[in-house]
């Protein structure tokens, strides 16, 4: 059972917010808030359902607050939400068939049907509440949930002989229960004791296709009203009155999203608009736009009318949409990425840049065109096809770099479509094979695979292009651009590129081929300018068979992520001149047995913090923070222990101030970790944070602004020792104990601090309150 933190208070308000620094050792989720697919109330709270988390909207305060994984959820992909007035208990269901049951102040986790083997789907589709007891519809029948006694109560299975069936919707009419389903409408009466024996459960048959889908069912005015779910653009709607069927709201010519009843009124969301109708049918509105300050037409997912008199719109792009009148609206959004898709990752300072898009196994297009992601300074800005005309045919944003010397600009390339510049206004260019020397596909003229873009520290552009004339071009600074051609070296698919300290270039190849990296060093003689790389002893001896990611070091080593764990090339400057280049593998000690650091996984995403430790991401373990030399594993996060979303890690990119962020395949997360970018020159902004630490605190205490490696000695005012401890890059965390491991009493205490060699020193304080 995990405690539900920050449910009701603190946070966001409405629309673009401000992020407040993550403390050290806490985790802050990075999705998009806009994709509403479900809707519920309390009394005094709005809840809504994105594909990922929720979020819930104070009525009274009109504030808009995240609950995600990271402050208590059980689990990533909700499905459904509703709210039990009677029992204070918000339901929440996920793709996977996980169920939380929110009440007084924790979250309580069901995971049966989660793990129940059951053939077919076990989607959970909707949520019917009488008294204590949850009705869920699922993809194999009705499962029952008894929320007072926090279990699963009965299952259901309602399809002819006993078989599953997939339900959609539930509700009741008079004492019937009435299940719409994949092959028609079942009907239960709601007193029997035995529910659970198919026979009780009837087909109807007098229905106007009686084995067609109908997958919404909602009781209005001594009708029930259900959807039948049909293959041309418009459903049809039907109401069943005593033992008569008539088709109603017959109209509209769009899907239907939602049923919702609510003041002797009926709420149909459809695909694009919003539908009021009377008791008797009657159109009383139509919403098929919110107003001219709206990008897009209206999407709702559901619809309902609140006991404040407010409708509640939940949008699948405009967020939670409010409305006294349904004249007027209000689009209520966290701020957040447009989407979850995190493919490449660039950071530099705090300002972090994510390309969504991607390709598939086999390097061809996914046509993914979902942008660009900029964080900065505590928010997000989208660029894509709706916002920027430049984009509007683009697809496969697939790879990313921030100029180090100007975290204003960045270089975004795409699998198909060519290169893009943006500065701090904004997009600022377009490349392709008509304004600079990039050159398209060998197979394809009208396609250009860029799959690798780099910044060197003379601001020079480089870009990899793959399967074409050339392999490799420079845009100076000037703007002039050169190509670099290799003969049959050019024909190679590119996974990524990165340029080192030396402003060497090493270019991530596909695998398979003959070689696995191809390393550039533009101040070699022509004919030496390219060296490739790949498992042969003496010719790099990388581990496994294609390389998947690449980091170097803050002494320069480089550490190469392959399908089988992890190569370090010690003395990488070897590879253009005479001397050992060949990759070493790290042994560890695991269980009492030596073995190869990380062998039987695929490390798709190396980073390296301010301490020089690697935080290292897999497809199938999670994310490791290991020491600086590999040799110990300080953490591992994995979705079973930690909030993080899912073990696959696509990317990984940590800022100056040591927040990690992580990209995996389900979306950004956000880790605070110890170590922050050391300071040069030494010691010139030191400070602790918290300070002065109060009763209440029993964190972490920083103590920032220091070199790598720093010394630091804690003493009472009298000079007396305390404790001491070592930075992790620019920062050193104390734990306000003393050596024996007690916290300290109320007083001043003095820091001494000095660099690794002694050069350097300085002194602070840091002021204790009890």
């Amino acid at each position: 059972m995990k405690y539900l933190h920050l449910i009701i208070f603190f946070l966001f308000q409405t629309v673009l917010l401000e992020v407040q620094e993550n403390s050290i050792g806490q985790w802050r989720d990075e999705l998009p808030y806009n994709q509403l697919i479900a809707i519920t109330e309390s009394n005094d709270f709005v809840y809504a359902a994105t594909p990922y988390s929720l979020l819930s909207y104070n009525k009274k305060e009109a504030v808009l607050n995240r609950i995600s994984k990271v402050n208590g959820l059980s689990d990533f992909g909700v499905s459904i939400l509703s709210y039990n007035e009677d029992y204070n208990t918000l339901l929440v269901t996920y793709s996977n068939a996980n169920i939380d049951l929110i009440k007084d102040g924790k979250v309580v986790n069901l995971s049966d049907i989660k793990r129940k083997t059951i053939l077919g789907n076990k989607n959970i589709n909707d949520i019917y509440f009488i008294d204590q007891f949850a009705y869920l519809s699922c993809g194999f029948g009705i499962v029952v949930v008894d929320i007072e006694r926090e279990e699963i109560k009965d299952t259901y299975y309602i399809g002819d002989n006993g078989k599953n069936v997939e339900v959609f919707d539930l509700d009741v009419l008079g004492d019937e229960f009435f299940a719409a389903t994949e092959n028609g409408i079942y009907r239960a009466n709601i007193n029997n004791p035995n529910l659970a024996n198919y026979n009780n459960w009837v087909k109807l048959n007098h229905l106007p296709f009686p084995n067609d889908p109908y997958n919404h069912i909602v009781t209005f005015q001594d009708y029930l009203i259900v959807n039948r779910l049909t293959n041309v653009p418009a459903d049809q709607l039907f109401a069943l009155t005593g033992y008569t069927w008539i088709e109603v709201i017959s109209n509209i010519n769009y899907k239907t999203s939602n049923l919702n009843v609510s003041n002797d009124q009926l709420l149909i969301s459809f695909t694009h608009a919003i539908g009021i109708f009377n008791s008797d049918f009657s159109l009383n509105r139509i919403v098929n736009s919110y107003g001219e300050s709206f990008e897009t037409s209206p999407q709702p997912s559901a619809i309902l009318k609140s006991t404040d008199g407010n409708y509640y719109i939940a949008d699948q792009i405009q967020g939670l949409v409010i409305s006294p009148d349904l004249h007027a609206f209000q689009s209520n959004i966290l701020n957040g990425p447009l989407t979850t898709k995190v493919f490449d990752m660039s950071i530099v300072g705090s300002k972090v840049v994510v390309a969504s898009g991607g390709r598939d196994e086999s390097f061809s297009n996914v046509f993914m065109q979902d942008g660009v992601f900029v964080y900065s300074d505590g928010s997000w800005t989208n660029f894509y096809k709706s916002n920027t005309s430049a984009l509007d045919t683009v697809y496969d944003f697939v790879c990313v770099d921030v100029n180090p010397n100007n975290s204003n600009e960045f270089a975004v390339g795409t699998w198909g479509k060519g290169l893009f510049t943006f500065n701090e206004n904004g997009f600022v260019d377009a490349y392709n094979q008509y304004n600079s020397s990039l050159t398209p596909n060998s197979t394809y003229s009208h396609i250009m695979r860029l799959g690798g873009v780099a910044y060197d520290s003379k601001n020079n552009l480089w870009v990899a292009s793959a399967i074409s004339n050339a392999l490799l071009h420079k845009r100076a600074p000037s703007g002039e651009w050169t190509a670099y051609e290799f003969g049959a070296w050019s024909s190679y698919d590119i996974r990524d590129m990165i340029a080192d300290k030396r402003d060497n270039l090493w270019i991530l190849l596909r695998g398979g081929g003959a070689y696995m990296l191809f390393v550039f060093d533009d101040n070699q003689p022509a004919n030496q300018q390219l060296i490739g790389l790949n498992s042969a002893s003496g010719n790099g001896n990388i581990p496994g068979t294609s390389v998947l990611s690449l980091a170097y070091d803050l002494d320069g080593e480089i550490w190469i992520g392959t399908d089988e764990g992890i190569g370090v090339i010690y003395q990488p400057e070897n590879i253009f001149y005479d001397g050992d280049y060949d990759a070493q593998k790290i042994i560890v000690e695991r269980d009492g047995y030596a073995q190869y650091l990380l062998e039987s996984e695929k490390v798709k995403a190396i980073a390296v913090d301010g301490a020089n430790r690697k935080w290292v991401g897999t497809e199938r373990a999670g994310i490791f923070l290991l020491s600086a030399d590999g040799q110990e594993e300080l953490l591992n996060f994995t979705a079973e222990n930690s909030p993080l979303y899912s073990n696959n890690i696509n990317s990984i990119g940590i800022t100056d101030e040591g927040e990690v962020f992580i990209g995996t395949d389900q979306g950004l997360i956000v880790y605070r970790g110890t170590a922050s970018k050391s300071e040069e020159p030494a010691f010139s902004d030191v400070y602790s944070y918290p300070n002065p630490v109060r009763p209440d605190y029993f964190g972490p205490i920083a103590i920032k602004g220091l070199t790598r490696d720093a010394f630091v000695k804690i003493t009472d005012i009298s000079g007396r020792l305390v404790n001491e401890i070592r930075s992790e890059g620019g920062q050193a965390i104390w734990s306000g104990e003393n050596l024996k491991g007690d916290r300290v009493q109320t007083g001043i205490y003095l820091v001494f601090i000095a660099n690794i060699d002694g050069s350097e020193s300085i002194v602070t304080k840091i002021m204790f309150i009890h």
